[in-house]
Formats: structure tokens, C-alpha cells, sequence
């Protein structure tokens, strides 16, 4: 049996936000945004936010706090290659997923390109603040989207996104 400990690590390393997998001790509902929106990148991508290449504390930590999540329009035409719970490889290929969503991958490329990208990308922002304040504003965005609305989420510009790695390697 494994007991919780005060400092310790726990979640499910591809769905914990940064704070998490740093075991910060104040922890916000950002952390549960931050989880929405991993599992809606799942739902929309066929996959995972982060494929990790072991299951080391340290690995987790370097992957979950410093690498960039995909876009999910992008990761959709993109092979993925993860690994099962019983240690073998499984491909996945871009025309597998999209024929389960009713297209090509181009076509859910275009579909997720824009709003869909700029929700999830809130959603799983790295810093905390930077995060849809609760899931009720995700939901919220989700819902003006499908609405026809404007959401009300900001879509980062290139130049920001450039910042924010170079920031990284300072």
C-alpha cells in the first residue's frame, strides 16, 4: 500500500497541471482546469497531452512544467506512437482518428484551428493565473463556441508563444 504524504506527488502524471507535478502546497481549482482541459485534448486528439518517455518523478516533472502541449489542430495530423500498460508500441495514425470524427485530418485540423485550439490552450496554460479563472468559464467558452459566439479567451499570437519558449531557455 502506498499513503499519501504531506509534499508527495499525486495525479495522473499526463492530466496534473504544472503546480502538481511540483507538489506546490497551495493548491487551486486552476488544477482541475488544468485537468478539463487535458481530458478535452484527449477527447478532441485521440491523445494524450505528453507522451512520456519513462515514468521517472523527474521526467514527469520536466515534462508536465517545461514542454509545450501540441496544438491540438497540429497534433491531429501528426503520428503518435505511445506505449500500452503492458510495455508495447501503439501507432497511432491521423486517418484513424479523423475517420472516427467524420473527415480527414485535414478537415478536423481546420475544424480544431482557432477557438478549439485557443480553449484548450487556456485551459492548459503552464502558470496558474494565466488559466481560465474556474471550469465553469471553460465551460462557458466551450459553450459560446458551439454556439456560434465569440469566445471570450484570448488566442495567443505568435510572437507571445515565441516569448514564452525563450523565455524557457533564459
Amino acid at each position: 500500500d502506498q499513503f499519501t504524504q504531506t509534499g508527495a506527488i499525486v495525479g495522473t502524471p499526463c492530466y496534473m497541471a504544472p503546480e502538481q507535478a511540483r507538489a506546490e502546497k497551495h493548491i487551486t481549482t486552476a488544477v482541475d482546469v488544468y485537468s478539463l482541459g487535458a481530458i478535452l485534448y484527449e477527447l478532441l486528439t485521440g491523445r494524450r497531452p505528453y507522451a512520456l518517455k519513462s515514468r521517472t518523478l523527474q521526467e514527469i516533472i520536466r515534462v508536465v512544467c517545461e514542454e509545450p502541449v501540441k496544438r491540438a489542430s497540429t497534433a491531429v495530423t501528426q503520428v503518435h506512437i505511445t506505449t500500452r500498460h503492458d510495455g508495447t508500441a501503439q501507432t497511432l495514425q491521423p486517418a484513424a482518428l479523423s475517420n472516427t470524427r467524420e473527415g480527414t485530418p485535414i478537415d478536423l485540423q481546420r475544424r480544431l484551428d482557432g477557438e478549439v485550439d485557443t480553449i484548450v490552450d487556456k485551459a492548459m496554460q503552464k502558470d496558474a493565473a494565466e488559466r481560465y479563472p474556474s471550469a465553469d468559464h471553460l465551460r462557458a467558452d466551450i459553450e459560446r463556441h458551439l454556439n456560434g459566439q465569440p469566445i471570450l479567451a484570448a488566442r495567443q499570437s505568435s510572437l507571445e508563444r515565441a516569448g514564452e519558449l525563450l523565455g524557457k531557455y533564459k
